[in-house]
């Protein structure tokens, strides 16, 4: 099929990348002149899903043969008002043309009006529901509106269709990849990889399914054959040096990040992954300042400004970091981990009903979060100011935060037995205690040790 396929270099999220965003759709029309001189078209022709429409076919009505250029012209520029504008005119010669509705699709997909582009695929599919393109540029107009499900399903009624398109199974293998469901991914990569083996954005993808699985070895091979093929692929650099990261190999991942950046320095991604291995590496103004870089990007990123609040967080620059947080809530108001940071900085300043609404906003949003009940309960449990200690309360939520770590974090156990201890119960006390102290290296020990000999003595703790 003399198709032309769109490529928009892909681009992250803070997440896993949203999907659809790595190839957008194909074109239904002449491509190029070289195309049309291989499939030796009539004197007035354009490209009907595969098959050649001839104006003496059309009762004699001939095609603007100069529109049909100028939209082609308009499609490799982007002039999308004008390519929609020489449309209409076609449209109206050859009303029963789907691949003019699928041209007119692609110019508002473009244009990032997706539902339009949606109602010109549908208009496409009256003429022909069997068209695979048309119902795959509707599944990943799908995707950008967040209609996953249904775009998972043009997607794979694409395929059923066409099986020889490598760019369906590739987005189709980004939903699922999103969906998490790896091993369905990386079938689906294989397949786009058989279909096009120098396809370098399918080995990346393919790569982060492997990484999602933590199979962080085989995505690094991914990346590496990314990088023969293209040596000048930005996102091969950052994924892999991502995946190095998770690896715990924070200098090879900062020199990917370097590389990444070289080729292209407008990912803001690139700088928030480099900024977080600064963060790692306890390096907090080299990480303050690509997190800087970032927001100067994206300014209206929660993620960077939450991560940006950790470094400030970590120099004790509290202010900053509570600024930083509380900017992060307002662009999202369900941060969980936002309001747990900020909650623990209120609780240093001894803003104990500041903190305590955090901890508490923490768990509404997320109650599996652990560190937001156990931080909570010691509050409860060791505040210095009684009004707001409460006994009862405190080892509730200090056992449900070791419920939620499998009663394996020392600091969470230590959190219930100073609970215990505010109740006056110092068998409980001393005996968890002792628990947290097992879970320590003897380095660690020493304020565990204090903490246990209060509680042999009868005394509970205060923070």
């Amino acid at each position: 099929m003399n198709t032309l396929i769109w490529i928009m270099a892909a681009h992250l999220v803070t997440t896993p990348p949203t999907v659809c965003e790595a190839k957008n759709p194909h074109v239904e029309t002449q491509a190029s002149v070289q195309v049309a001189s291989e499939i030796k078209p009539g004197k007035n022709t354009v490209n009907n899903g595969g098959r050649l429409f001839n104006a003496d076919e059309n009762q004699g009505k001939p095609i603007p043969t100069n529109s049909i250029l100028r939209t082609i012209a308009w499609q490799a520029t982007k002039e999308d008002d004008a390519g929609i504008t020489d449309l209409k005119e076609v449209l109206k010669l050859h009303p029963k043309d789907p691949s003019l509705f699928i041209n007119r699709g692609v110019f508002w997909h473009y244009k990032q009006e997706y539902d339009k582009a949606i109602d010109e695929y549908n208009e496409a599919l009256k003429l022909d529901p069997n068209n695979a393109e048309a119902i795959l540029n509707r599944g990943l107009a799908r995707c950008y509106i967040h209609q996953i499900d249904e775009a998972l399903s043009d997607l794979s009624e694409s395929i059923k269709i066409d099986q020889s398109n490598a760019l369906a199974y590739f987005n189709r293998g980004l939903i699922w990849t999103d969906k998490k469901e790896y091993d369905k991914a990386i079938n689906d990569f294989n397949k786009a990889i058989k279909i096009d083996p120098d396809d370098a954005s399918a080995y990346i993808h393919r790569g982060r399914a492997f990484d999602g699985k933590q199979e962080y070895d085989k995505a690094i091979n991914e990346y590496n054959k990314a990088i023969k093929i293209d040596a000048s692929n930005a996102l091969a650099y950052l994924f892999r040096g991502e995946t190095l990261s998770n690896k715990r190999e924070l200098g090879k991942a900062i020199n990917d990040f370097n590389k990444s950046i070289q080729i292209n320095s407008n990912y803001k991604h690139t700088y928030y992954s480099r900024g977080s291995a600064w963060l790692d590496k306890q390096e907090y103004d080299k990480a303050i300042s690509d997190f800087n870089e970032a927001l100067r990007i994206d300014p209206k990123n929660e993620s960077f400004y939450h991560a940006r609040g950790m470094a400030y967080h970590f120099k004790k620059e509290y202010d900053k970091a509570i600024n930083d947080y509380t900017k992060s809530i307002r662009i999202d108001p369900e941060s969980s981990s936002a309001y747990s940071n900020r909650g623990q900085l209120f609780h240093y300043q001894h803003e104990y009903a500041k903190a305590l609404s955090d901890y508490n906003q923490s768990i509404r949003i997320d109650p599996k979060d652990a560190y937001a009940y156990h931080a909570r309960a010691w509050l409860w449990a060791t505040c210095p100011d009684e009004k707001f200690r409460d006994g009862k309360q405190a080892i509730e939520s200090a056992t449900r935060a070791c419920e939620l770590a499998d009663w394996k974090d020392g600091n969470y156990l230590a959190t219930l037995a100073a609970a215990y201890a505010e109740l006056g119960e110092f068998d409980k006390a001393v005996e968890w205690q002792e628990k947290a102290i097992k879970l320590y290296a003897e380095e660690d020990k020493t304020d565990f040790k204090a903490m246990l000999e209060e509680f042999k003595n009868k005394k509970p703790h205060r923070s």
